[in-house]
């Protein structure tokens, strides 16, 4: 009677963990790993200086405000071209700083969203059809929001450079004069 008893309740805990599987296993591994790579991103965004970029910013506005006021003439087209270029990294500077506040906020909800969405399939909380249209959704936005980063990240890097590279020039320009 006992190892009737044993088989039974063998044979009820093979149905039931039958019947629970989860059909999402595929799913839940990507979300996974997305929320690795929106950690990833997090600290990608978090290494670059938001100081020092400001720093950046304001002695490129004050040297081009030194050279307004020092020069008398009007810049050659030639130099004029590269003053603009060096304004347009303060720009970038500045919305890269404005822009970082949004982006963290985004990558902190987006974590938020898959975790959600991680712990419904888990527990089968979310219709098939549903559960799809979910997932398909948080994966897409999360692309996006990623590509938004790293291009941010990409074009302030590069900002960076450009901006390296005019300041000795603008340098020149300024205490040539």
């Amino acid at each position: 009677m006992k190892n009737i008893s044993i088989i039974f309740f063998g044979i009820i805990i093979l149905l039931f963990s039958n019947s629970c599987k989860n059909s999402h296993t595929k799913e839940i591994a990507t979300l996974d790993s997305l929320m690795q790579v929106v950690a990833n991103a997090e600290n990608s965004l978090l290494e670059i200086d938001s100081v020092k970029i400001q720093k950046y910013a304001d002695e490129i506005m004050e040297t081009l405000h030194k050279f307004k006021e020092e020069t008398k003439t009007p810049p050659s087209a030639e130099d004029a071209e590269l003053l603009l270029n060096y304004r347009t990294s303060a720009k970038s500077f500045y919305a890269f700083n404005k822009n970082r506040k949004y982006l963290n906020e985004e990558l902190f909800l987006s974590i938020q969203q898959l975790s959600n969405l991680k712990k419904d399939l888990q527990k089968n909380l979310i219709s098939e059809e549903k559960a799809f249209e979910y997932y398909k959704t948080e994966v897409m936005e999360t692309r996006k929001l990623l590509d938004l980063i790293s291009m941010n990240i990409k074009s302030t890097q590069a900002e960076i450079e450009n901006c390296q590279a005019l300041k000795p020039k603008i340098d020149s320009l300024i205490y040539a004069k």
